[in-house]
């Protein structure tokens, strides 16, 4: 799959309410090569950057995304999808979740690539889309997709700018 055919699963999951982790899971099922679970050892496959839990799946696909870690936060604030990119541009990023402004970096992070940041409306709910830059600058290493919680109500569109 490509890196904008991705964003727009996961962007249009939100319907009525942000998805849930299983269900963002079961979306994205059809297109994965393999599926893993971090189990009790905090597994993970060589694609991902971290472990959020036990319960964290990790979809593989092929193309230009790697693979799709989803997991629930575990303090009830929403699900997660961290996008693993192995080709793609911050214009892909942007034809889907829109314009972008850089986020600042943590003073102790030293080897990452800037991170640029998005909030796409979807159904009367803000989603976080996060994307963090190869050290060059030149393509796009994850994207990070945060949902609100499920019990967040749903709001009217903001008034445009």
């Amino acid at each position: 799959m490509t890196t904008i055919e991705v964003l727009t699963v996961l962007l249009d999951l939100v319907g009525d309410a942000p998805p849930t982790a299983a269900q963002i899971e079961q979306r994205l099922a059809g297109f994965a090569t393999a599926r893993d679970v971090s189990g009790p050892n905090l597994d993970h496959p060589a694609w991902a950057s971290l472990v959020n839990g036990a319960d964290d799946v990790y979809l593989t696909m092929e193309g230009d995304v790697a693979g799709v870690q989803v997991y629930e936060d575990s303090r009830g604030w929403g699900a997660y999808a961290e996008v693993s990119v192995v080709r793609g541009t911050m214009a892909d990023v942007e034809s889907v979740v829109g314009v972008t402004s850089e986020m600042p970096r943590r003073p102790d992070d030293f080897s990452s690539g800037a991170r640029m940041a998005a909030y796409p409306w979807r159904n009367g709910f803000t989603v976080r889309v996060f994307t963090e830059l190869d050290r060059d600058g030149q393509g796009v290493r994850q994207v990070t997709v945060s949902y609100p919680s499920r019990d967040t109500q749903p709001r009217p569109e903001p008034a445009p700018p």
